[in-house]
């Protein structure tokens, strides 16, 4: 009893269910293209999201190489000049703070590693080359051509987001070796004073 009780009442759930149309939200776009008066095709839409993104990865990578550089210029300067100025020290370095000045040495290796691996990440693909679009301006319509170069520029974004994963990742190891290094030259330096 208590299932047939369940099964109509799921049955109506159901019901009311399929006669409910799915809520509609405006869309933020149509006020504003209406207002504008422009005629937006799907291939223009498509087109400026596809550049868009392709730019913000080139600018992406751009950023990168900057991080990787500053890596690079403060370890080295870093540790050029902890060395140097505990080397032009009359006190005796303890044990304790030669250990923190061989891992701030192995953490400025590593940084070094990271910096030259994330380097050898520089080049983005960006498709179509022009050449090749200058030679279907007279073959293909203005929309059909609008799309096949946004396809081009998606193949690119495609291409360059593992590049830029894993250029990422190697410039973000750079950077905790980096801390790594700060740290215990920081550490070497107390335990020399101390």
């Amino acid at each position: 009893m208590l299932q047939g009780l369940w099964r109509s009442f799921a049955r109506k759930i159901v019901e009311g269910a399929e006669i409910e149309s799915p809520p509609r939200f405006p869309s933020p776009v149509l006020p504003f293209m209406e207002s504008a008066g422009d005629d937006l095709s799907s291939q223009a839409v498509f087109h400026d999201a596809a550049l868009k993104f392709l730019d913000q990865q080139v600018v992406s990578n751009s950023e990168l190489d900057n991080r990787t550089s500053q890596n690079f210029q403060v370890g080295s300067t870093v540790v050029t000049i902890a060395f140097g100025l505990l080397s032009l020290s009359q006190a005796a370095i303890p044990h304790r703070a030669d250990i923190c000045l061989y891992a701030a040495f192995g953490a400025y290796a590593l940084v070094l590693v990271f910096c030259f691996a994330a380097s050898l990440y520089r080049k983005i693909d960006y498709r179509p080359d022009i050449p090749t679009v200058r030679g279907y301006v007279d073959e293909l319509a203005g929309s059909d051509l609008q799309l096949w170069v946004a396809l081009e520029y998606m193949s690119s974004t495609e291409i360059n987001e593992k590049k830029l994963k894993n250029k990422s990742r190697l410039v973000g190891g750079a950077t905790i070796f980096l801390y790594i290094e700060g740290a215990c030259l920081a550490g070497a330096a107390l335990l020399t004073l101390l």
